[in-house]
């Protein structure tokens, strides 16, 4: 998220009566020169407790957690300051909520999905890593009824020059389905693929960029599915970019590899065919000098291009920006 000159941001509730908010700050994005950058991949499955994928098998009772190994494993290195996680709870027996955490600390975790009884949802977040106890983050399902727990590694942070760096952008919406926006006034279709141009346009350089940060919405489902973002040209991965059900508007954040072509693929995973939205909030580009239009500019983001060093959110557990929740930790989104 862009910070004004004056150092805030706003927030906008556009439902019809009040809601509790709780806001916390997982890092701060500033120049290159603190040498730390972000690390886009390929969606990796790391657990699902439906097949025994990261060595639980089973689904996880209500107010039980799982711990799972991040760090030292699919590519993400030992010394990684944050890891970018799509986790999902599906199976659910009863309404709750997940949380995951850096393993060893107390009240520092990051909310992920909320969900109805039998309802299927998912999130992407990122989890501080530092300080990180065996390379494990804790995921708990703090409803009072079971849930089968599912997670991707979709990218990571840290001191390597080699990563990209971020570029905030509008938020620009470069597709709606309805106007025509990025394509044709259509519908994408049930099990549909939608490709779409990402680079070369709206401030996003033609050449070097490994990925986008997108906000993807279905603002009118008539039926209950979920949408896949992924590079194009690259093997479609089973993880759940914004999941929907009939007749809620939907929405979900993803850090979204770009094909070499500079397109990306959204893929309708659901059996009717549904309108689709999807915003632009920014491109992580592979440079070894920042561009003009980045510097003094810091970004409150996703998987950041560069952390502060020195702020706590940098390297401790995430600070509160609002009103802490009374539950286990800050309820937090991307």
């Amino acid at each position: 998220m862009k910070v004004a000159p004056t150092g805030a941001i706003d927030l906008y509730n556009s439902g019809s009566g009040p809601v509790t908010v709780n806001v916390a700050a997982l890092g701060l994005q500033s120049h290159a020169q603190f040498g730390r950058t972000c690390h886009p991949a390929a969606p990796t499955r790391l657990l699902d407790t439906r097949s025994g994928t990261g060595g639980r098998t089973g689904a996880v009772a209500g107010g039980h957690s799982v711990a799972l190994t991040v760090s030292g494993t699919h590519g993400v290195p030992a010394d990684a300051n944050a890891v970018v996680l799509d986790v999902a709870a599906t199976t659910t027996k009863g309404p709750g909520s997940l949380t995951v955490s850096p393993d060893g600390t107390v009240n520092s975790g990051v909310s992920g999905p909320y969900w109805t009884t039998g309802q299927t949802a998912s999130a992407q977040i990122v989890v501080p890593m530092v300080p990180l106890i065996d390379g494990k983050v804790v995921l708990r399902n703090n409803s009072k009824a079971s849930a089968h727990l599912v997670a991707h590694v979709v990218g990571w942070y840290g001191p390597t020059a080699s990563g990209s760096t971020f570029q905030p952008v509008g938020p620009v919406r470069i597709l709606n389905t309805r106007t025509g926006t990025g394509g044709k006034a259509a519908e994408l279709g049930a099990h549909a693929t939608l490709r779409l141009k990402v680079t070369g346009a709206h401030g996003v350089p033609a050449s070097r960029v490994s990925a986008v940060d997108l906000n993807l919405t279905v603002p009118s489902p008539t039926g209950s599915g979920y949408l896949i973002a992924y590079a194009d040209g690259t093997t479609r991965p089973d993880v759940h970019s914004a999941d929907y059900t009939s007749g809620r508007p939907a929405a979900g954040a993803a850090l979204v590899k770009v094909g070499t072509d500079g397109e990306i693929d959204l893929y309708n995973a659901g059996s009717t065919s549904v309108d689709v939205d999807t915003d632009l909030l920014g491109d992580y580009t592979v440079d070894t000098v920042r561009r003009p239009r980045d510097m003094g500019r810091r970004v409150i983001r996703g998987c950041p291009g560069e952390l502060t060093p020195g702020h706590p959110t940098s390297h401790d557990s995430p600070s509160y920006l609002l009103d802490p929740p009374s539950g286990p930790g800050p309820v937090v989104r991307r």
